[in-house]
This record gives structure tokens, sequence and C-alpha cells, in this order.
């Protein structure tokens, strides 16, 4: 009889240790742009993988505008994923080991496109270049990416990350080497690395215990009322929610105070009447370079939570009207 209690004693204690080393901190402010701390323990030994997702996921069929819808479906022929495949938009790893799903890769970019082909350019920098192949991703890293579990969906999340549509339409967060977006940041580590897409961005991590501590910045533009799901290396360990930060455009997709929009169509508006229908195209470039409309308005999370609303035309995109400059 002893023997049993002792046993059930032991049993409680291990489980109630291993509770512990799983448990993790999540602390924040919560607005976009705030930093996220995470802190925890796990196995001694292994290598870190916080995956934080986006509860809200998009599929290419929730697509509404007919120019999306025709894109889509001619990209899911050649892209890897299909119609139903869905992805969270905003989808961050941070690890200590972002070689596992990928490698930095020198390319070039800028320049007039009649110039230079796609993919070259008159500036030389760097990038984070996702595996192309899903299973030559080692089988502990892969099976820490929470929602992402197929190869459909990797090949739409490396899509949706380096591809410029993919950034204009899903993602919307870029990584800019000075005004040019390069990608959007997906796989990251310590800014230690000197790395400008790891910048804001700290891992501690102690092999021997398996004790660590993350430092993550949000993306400014977070839409308000996001949610965001936690993995650590591959177990759901909680959730932390994003608000708003100021004014949100919903057309525009981001943060800005509105009386820069108001005092900007006084400005241009005047101009407009003085030198007639040129001045649409000034409209244009105003409200690329100032209020940067993105290609979609994206979704309304708390009434159609599984589906994005499209409203920007697509001619507004910067990818459109500026033909002559790569990204």
């Amino acid at each position: 009889m002893k023997m049993r209690i002792l046993a059930a004693t032991l049993i409680l204690l291990f489980a109630g240790s291993g509770a512990v080393a799983a448990a993790t901190k999540i602390t924040t402010l919560g607005k976009a742009g705030d930093t996220v701390n995470f802190e925890g323990q796990i196995t001694p030994g292994s290598d870190l993988y916080i995956t934080i997702a986006d509860q809200t996921e998009f599929k290419p069929s929730d697509s509404t505008l007919p120019h999306e819808k025709s894109k889509f479906a001619s990209l899911v022929k050649t892209e890897g994923f299909t119609e139903e495949t869905q992805i969270p938009p905003l989808f961050y790893v941070i690890t200590s080991k972002p070689e596992a799903f990928g490698t930095e890769k020198d390319i070039r970019y800028g320049g007039p496109s009649f110039l230079f082909p796609r993919g070259d350019g008159l500036y030389a920098t760097t990038m984070f270049s996702l595996k192309k192949d899903f299973n030559a991703i080692a089988p502990e890293a892969r099976e820490s990416l929470g929602p992402i579990q197929t190869a459909d969906e990797w090949n739409m999340m490396r899509w949706a990350h380096e591809n410029g549509y993919g950034i204009d339409t899903v993602v919307k967060e870029g990584n800019r080497v000075g005004a040019v977006v390069i990608f959007s940041r997906s796989v990251i580590s310590s800014e230690s690395s000197g790395n400008y897409w790891d910048k804001d961005t700290v891992v501690n991590l102690d092999k021997t215990t398996g004790k660590y501590t993350a430092t993550f910045k949000s993306y400014r533009d977070t839409p308000p009322e996001t949610v965001f799901d936690v993995y650590v290396n591959g177990t759901k360990e909680g959730n932390f929610s994003i608000s708003k930060n100021g004014f949100w455009l919903t057309k525009g997709y981001r943060y800005m105070n509105p009386l820069w929009i108001v005092l900007g169509a006084i400005a241009v508006g005047t101009y407009f009447s003085m030198i007639g229908a040129a001045g649409g195209l000034l409209m244009s470039a105003f409200q690329i370079l100032a209020v940067q409309n993105r290609r979609t308005g994206r979704y309304q999370r708390r009434k159609r939570p599984q589906a994005f609303q499209h409203g920007t035309h697509p001619f507004l995109s910067p990818r459109i009207l500026l033909p002559f400059c790569h990204s």
C-alpha cells in the first residue's frame, strides 16, 4: 500500500514538473507596434521554435474581386497550393535555429525594368529565403509550425511572404531596404545576427536547462483586434491580442493621423484645379506615397471572421503605377 502511494506521489510530482517546464509566460501592452515577451522552459538540449499565428485565416476562394479571383486561379496552377488552402496572413517563427527553415540569399533590385530582368537590378541586398520543399525541413522544426502542417500550406505561406502580389494582397507587412519592399518576415531570430529582418527581436536560450526568453516587436500596422495563437515547439501555449494604436484606415490598411489626409487632399485638390486632368495622377501619387493604399481592404474581423473584404482598386498598387521599379 505504501509503495502504491509513493508511486502515485512520484507520478504527480513528475507530471507537475512537466507542466511547469512547458508553461510559457506571454506579456505585452497589447497595442500595434508594441513588443511581446515570452518566457518559459523547453526540453534541455532542444532548439527553440516559437510560432505566432493570426487566428483569422485566408484562402484564395475568399477573394471576391474579379481581378483577384482570376489571378489566384492562375496562381494555384503554378505555386503548389489550392483555392481552399488557408494560412494565417500574419505568421512568424521566432527561433534559435533559423537555418532549419531556409537560408540567407543575395538578391538585386531597383532600376528600369526594360534594362534589368526580374531578379536583377542596380542595388544588392539580402533576404531570408524559405525552403521550397516542405519535407526538406527537419521533422522537429516542421512539427513546430502550428497551423502550417501540409506542403500546400507551406507553399502558400512561402509565396505570400516572398512574392510581391502575395505581400500586397495577403500579408501586407513588408521588410524594406530604403523604400523598397524586399520580402515579408516570417522566420526571425535574434537581432544580434545583424540582419535587417531580425531587428527588434531578441532570443535567449540556455540549452543546458531549456530556459528561454524572447522578445518580438509586433507589426505597427497590425489590424485592430487581431488575435494570435502561440505555439512553443509544436505545443499550443496560449494567445494574445493586438488592439488599435491610432486611427485605422480600412482601405489604406494602416494607422495614420486623418489630419494629414485632409490637409493633403486640400493641397492636391487645389493643385488639381490648376492643372486639370493631370491632377488625377497627382492624387494617385498622394494615395501611394502618403496614404499608402494597399491592394485590398482585407477582412472585417468581427463581421466576417473567415473572409476577406476587398475594396481598394487594384490599379492603386505602386507595383502597377510604378512599373520601372523592381521590389
